[in-house]
């Protein structure tokens, strides 16, 4: 019961500075670092049943199925490759944040960079220490809240 709560208390804390990193470059550097993407490469459907179905495939669905790959699949794939090295697991979570990066769009400004690797780090570290559902969440809960936000 205690772990559960430390790891609630771990998502909360880690959802709250992925949040704050992306809302201090906003302001920063006056770039809204989702909503130019969102912008660009998605629409919102029109009515109400479209949207709520585009809701949740875009900001649950979607989270799931990353972590399943990034954290579920290539961290602990990379984890087992480097089996033996002194620092695996920082060189996997660091490696896996990279190619989440990598892979959520364009890269062109370093606050960009900034903003994904942020939040690759630290659902690489979520999910270690805690375990993949809790990177599940945290991933959900960063996408639903900073979405609402901007």
């Amino acid at each position: 019961s205690s772990r559960f709560w430390q790891s609630i208390g771990e998502i909360v804390l880690l959802v709250t500075v992925f949040i704050a990193v992306t809302l201090l470059l906003n302001v920063l550097f006056e770039w809204h670092v989702q909503a130019q993407w969102f912008s660009k490469y998605t629409h919102r459907p029109e009515g109400e049943l479209a949207f709520a179905i585009w809701m949740v495939l875009l900001f649950f669905a979607l989270a799931v199925l990353e972590e399943l790959f990034y954290r579920g699949i290539l961290l602990r794939w990379l984890a087992w490759k480097a089996s033996g090295w002194r620092y695996r697991l920082e060189f996997s979570v660091l490696c896996s944040a990279a190619i989440f990066c990598l892979g959520h769009g364009p890269i062109i400004t370093l606050p960009q960079f900034v903003q994904k690797m942020t939040i690759g780090l630290g659902l690489g570290w979520l999910s270690l220490r805690r375990g993949l559902w809790a990177a599940i969440v945290a991933h959900c809960a960063f996408n639903l809240i900073i979405n609402c936000l901007l």
